[in-house]
C-alpha cells in the first residue's frame, strides 16, 4: 500500500494484494492523500480534502466492507498515522499547532479516542504494535527521544533518552527500534521493552536511517555503497545482511512476516519492490492466558498472548469444535471475542489459527 503519483496530481492511495497479485485503488478522489498505513484489512492516511477549512485529517478504509470512514477532523492539522488492529495513532496539532504537536489515538472498532500525549513541544511520527505506541519526542527542546505508551495501562514511559537525536521509532512486539545519532552520525539502535536491554543493530554504516521491524527482523535504508540499499538484522541470529543493493536509490523499508517492500528508482521513477525472507519464518501464535478461564455462552472473553497478528485478517479462534464468529478487538498480543453460542458446555480447548500455525491451547469452562 502507497501513495501513487502515476496519474499527476491529485495523489491517490493504491493497494498490492500478494495472495491474489491483484492491484487496489483505495482513495482516488479530487484531493490529496498521503501516508498511508495498514493492519489487516484496514487502511489509514492523512486526507487533505478539508486542508482549506479544518486541516488535515486522518481517514479509513475497510477493504473486507469497500467502507471509507472519519477518524479525525479536529482543528488543526492530523498526520504521520499508523494502524495495528483497530487501534489508530496520529501526530495532532490541535492545540497550538508547530511546535506543540502532540499524539492522539482512536480505537476504529468502537470509535473511542485516546490521548496518548500531549507534553510540551513536538511528539510526533508515531508507531504502534498492539498494546504499545511509540514515537519521537521532542519534550526536551534540545535533543529528541523515544517515548513509548502502553495502552493496557494508560502508563507514558521513555525508551531512549540517550545524547544526540532519536527519531523515526518503530515497534513489534515488545522490540523498538529507531534512527540514532548519538554518535555523530545515523546508526541503528533499538529496546527490549520486557528486558530493558538496549540493542546496538548497526554501527557501522556511513548512513543507516528509516528503520523498521517485525518480529525478529529490522530492516532500513543504509548508504555505505555509495548509494542508498536496503539492509537487515536478524535479532536472534544476530547477523546483518543485504536485502537489496541494486542500482539506484532504495528508500522507505517497510516489512510484515517473511516480507519486506520499499520504494524504488532504478528505473528512473518511484517504484515498488519486495523481497521474501524465507528463513525469517513467522512464530506461531502463542497463548499464555484467559480472562476469565470460565463463563456462559457468549460471554466476552480476553486472550492474552503473542504473534497473534496486529490485524484479524483469516485468523480466528476455536472454542473445542467451534469457531468465534465474534471479536472485539485483536491485535498482536491480545484478543477480545465471544464465546460461540453452540460452543458445548464443560471444558474446552481453546486456541487461535493464525497464518503461521496453529498456538497452544488453554482451557475455558464452559457454563450452563
Amino acid at each position: 500500500m502507497w501513495t501513487d503519483w502515476r496519474a499527476g496530481r491529485p495523489a491517490r492511495i493504491y493497494a498490492y494484494d500478494l495472495n491474489t497479485r491483484k492491484e487496489m485503488r483505495i482513495a482516488t478522489g479530487a484531493y490529496d492523500y498521503a501516508m498511508p498505513d495498514i493492519s489487516g484489512t484496514r487502511i489509514v492516511w492523512c486526507d487533505m480534502r478539508s486542508q482549506s477549512a479544518a486541516g488535515l485529517d486522518i481517514m479509513s478504509f475497510d477493504i473486507s466492507t469497500g467502507r471509507e470512514s472519519s477518524v479525525c477532523t479536529a482543528g488543526g492539522d492530523q498526520w504521520y498515522p499508523a494502524i495495528s488492529g483497530s487501534f489508530a495513532v496520529w501526530s495532532d496539532w490541535r492545540n497550538g499547532g508547530d511546535p506543540n504537536q502532540d499524539i492522539y489515538g482512536m480505537d476504529l472498532a468502537t470509535s473511542i479516542p485516546v490521548q496518548v500525549c500531549t507534553a510540551t513541544l513536538r511528539q510526533e511520527a508515531p508507531a504502534v504494535d498492539g498494546d504499545v505506541v511509540v514515537w519521537q519526542d521532542g519534550r526536551k527542546n534540545t535533543d529528541s527521544d523515544i517515548w513509548g505508551y502502553r495502552r493496557s495501562t494508560g502508563t507514558v514511559f521513555p525508551v531512549c533518552t540517550a545524547t544526540g537525536h532519536q527519531f523515526s521509532p518503530d515497534v513489534s512486539g515488545d522490540i523498538v527500534v529507531w534512527q540514532d545519532y548519538r554518535n555523530g552520525k545515523d546508526q541503528i539502535y533499538g529496546r527490549n521493552l520486557t528486558t530493558g536491554m538496549e540493542l546496538t543493530i548497526c554501527t557501522n554504516g556511513v548512513y543507516s536511517q528509516s528503520p523498521a521491524v517485525s518480529g525478529n527482523v529490522v530492516v532500513w535504508v543504509d548508504k555505505r555503497n555509495g548509494n542508498w540499499d536496503i539492509y537487515g538484522y536478524d535479532l536472534k541470529g544476530k547477523a546483518e545482511f543485504p536485502i537489496c543493493t541494486d542500482w539506484g536509490w532504495q528508500s522507505s523499508p517497510a516489512i510484515s512476516g517473511s516480507t519486506v517492500v520499499w520504494q524504488d528508482y532504478r528505473n528512473g521513477n518511484d517504484d515498488i519492490y519486495g523481497a521474501t525472507l524465507p528463513w525469517a519464518v513467522a512464530a506461531k501464535p502463542k497463548i499464555t492466558k484467559l480472562s476469565p478461564a470460565s463463563g456462559r455462552r457468549r460471554s466476552v472473553v480476553t486472550i492474552t498472548g503473542a504473534a497473534f497478528g496486529a490485524g484479524r485478517g483469516g485468523s480466528f479462534v476455536r472454542f473445542g469444535a467451534k469457531r468465534c464468529t465474534k471479536y472485539l478487538s485483536w491485535s498482536a498480543t491480545r484478543i477480545k471475542c465471544r464465546v460461540p453460542a453452540k460452543a458445548a458446555f464443560g471444558r474446552a480447548k481453546v486456541t487461535v489459527t493464525t497464518a503461521t500455525g496453529v498456538s497452544n491451547h488453554k482451557y475455558y469452562r464452559v457454563k450452563r
